[in-house]
């Protein structure tokens, strides 16, 4: 289910992934899909395979909202994996955070299948920029990575790249606004990249990024 306050509709990006905003909303109008305004909670029923077909949403087990923006939804997106293992994504794609491929599409109003990763277990989105993990402890990245937040130097990733560094067996990741931590659920360890101006990466750097999660951090 999905639902939310939507602005405008020349300013929504389509995080929600219920399709366009077709109508202000009433009290008494629950028929659309979307409206402006607050919205009673739509199930998500549809969604964009990856040869790039509608069809049927499959059963969900994880969702992740995005993070830091008005609530014209700016640079909003969000995720949901499905109970196989596929990553469903859906907003803005402004920084190539929709892990399409390509920058041209600026946002998209439906969940699309992310190509390329399977078996993904739990994911991340930051203010403009995706992670995901897989059952086999490797984390993709897609997106905004000024200041290192996917982990793999400074450049910006439209299709999901896998994080090199020395990363392994990572079971859960979390992220910020700009930052990322990642867990290694046996070990306990505990790595970061991204951001690091009010030591969020619970090591010390005097404030200077962390583009490569190659140090490992104590547990916060």
């Amino acid at each position: 289910m999905a639902s939310g306050f939507i602005e405008s509709g020349a300013g929504y990006r389509g995080h929600l992934g219920l399709g366009p905003v077709t109508a202000g909303c009433t009290d008494r109008d629950y028929t659309r899909k979307l409206c402006v305004g607050n919205n009673v909670p739509g199930t998500i029923e549809e969604v964009v395979d990856a040869s790039g077909k509608a069809v049927a949403a499959p059963p969900f087990k994880h969702a992740y909202a995005g993070v830091g923006v008005a609530s014209d939804s700016g640079a909003m997106h969000s995720l949901l994996i499905s109970q196989d293992g596929k990553a469903y994504i859906s907003g803005s794609n402004s920084k190539g955070q929709l892990c399409l491929g390509e920058l041209d599409t600026t946002y998209v109003d439906y969940f699309h299948e992310v190509k390329g990763v399977d078996n993904v277990v739990k994911g991340a989105v930051g203010e403009d920029f995706t992670l995901l993990v897989t059952e086999s402890g490797d984390v993709y990245g897609c997106g905004s990575n000024e200041v290192g937040q996917i982990g793999e130097g400074t450049d910006v990733f439209e299709s999901p790249t896998i994080i090199k560094g020395a990363l392994n067996g990572i079971t859960d990741v979390a992220t910020g606004l700009g930052f990322a931590v990642y867990l290694n659920g046996e070990t306990g360890e505990t790595w970061g990249s991204g951001s690091n101006i009010y030591g969020q990466l619970c090591g010390f750097t005097e404030g200077t990024p962390v583009v490569i999660p190659e140090v490992r951090y104590p547990a916060c």
